[in-house]
């Protein structure tokens, strides 16, 4: 688990309960396990949640097990899926910027991949475009 690079994690007592939530959920569901971009999930949620840390667990928990597609994490199925569908909307939306890419011959991926896999938590996007993502 990369604690190091979590950004906002500053005090022992934060690393060590968001350490605590990661290797518990590890134990939980054995068959996801760790996932590169899970700290980022949780040190976003412990914030939000004022540092109550049963309270990270779970609602990390729901939004591995509930809200997202079962093979989202295990396999990453889903996570190249929704890059698939994010980049055909793309293709369909806005297709002079499409084009603009592909010209440029940027793979677009390389970005998509870490935001889908922390569900946006370390996008750097304003607020108010945040919101519409």
């Amino acid at each position: 688990m990369d604690l190091k690079r979590t950004p906002h994690l500053k005090e022992g007592r934060q690393v060590a309960a968001v350490s605590r939530v990661l290797n518990n959920y590890v134990k939980r569901n054995p068959f996801i396990g760790y996932v590169q971009g899970f700290n980022f999930v949780v040190e976003f949620l412990f914030r939000a949640l004022a540092g109550k840390e049963e309270d990270t667990f779970w609602l990390f928990v729901a939004v591995v097990e509930e809200y997202m597609p079962l093979d989202y994490y295990s396999s990453l199925v889903g996570v190249l899926a929704d890059v698939k569908t994010f980049q055909l909307m793309l293709q369909v939306s806005l297709p002079l910027l499409h084009r603009h890419f592909r010209q440029a011959e940027l793979d677009i991926s390389i970005f998509l991949i870490p935001w889908f896999l922390c569900v946006f938590t370390q996008t750097r996007l304003p607020p108010p475009v945040l919101h519409l993502v």
